[in-house]
C-alpha cells in the first residue's frame, strides 16, 4: 500500500510519517488551528442562546442533568455547561484537573465562578 502525504498528496517514503515535509505540515498545523478557531466560535454562539447574563452571575437555561446543572454538547460529547464556559473563555482545562463550580449553584456558567481543582480535592469536599 502505498501512503500520501495529506496535504499534498506525494508519496511518503517513510511508513509512519503523515506529511512529505515540514512545510506541508506547517500548512496542516494552520488549517488545524483554523478549524479550531472556527469550531470554537460557533459553540461560543450556540452556548450564548442558552445564557441569562445579569450584572453578577451568568444562569444556564438550556437542558440539565438529573443533578440540576447545564449540559452542553462540546467536541461531540455532553459535559457540564460550567465547564463548556470555562473551556470557551481560558481555552482548555489542564489535563488531571476538573472545573468545579465556586458555589453549589448548579446552573451558574459564569467562568469567573469556575475554579480548577485536583480530583482529590474535589472528592474530600464532597465528603464535608
Amino acid at each position: 500500500m502505498i501512503r500520501k502525504c495529506l496535504v499534498c498528496n506525494h508519496e511518503l517514503l517513510r511508513r509512519h510519517k503523515k506529511y512529505c515535509s515540514q512545510q506541508c505540515h506547517g500548512i496542516a498545523d494552520k488549517i488545524e488551528n483554523n478549524n479550531q478557531k472556527e469550531y470554537l466560535n460557533s459553540a461560543q454562539i450556540r452556548f450564548d442562546k442558552y445564557i441569562l447574563k445579569t450584572d453578577s452571575c451568568w444562569l444556564w437555561q438550556g437542558g440539565i442533568n438529573e443533578d440540576g446543572y447545564g449540559k452542553f454538547s462540546f467536541y461531540r460529547k455532553t459535559t457540564g455547561a460550567h465547564r463548556g464556559s470555562y473551556i470557551l473563555q481560558n481555552r482548555q482545562i489542564p489535563s488531571g484537573l476538573l472545573g468545579l463550580l465556586r458555589t453549589h449553584s448548579p446552573k451558574l456558567v459564569l467562568h469567573s465562578q469556575i475554579i480548577l481543582v485536583f480530583c482529590m480535592y474535589k472528592t474530600l469536599r464532597m465528603q464535608l
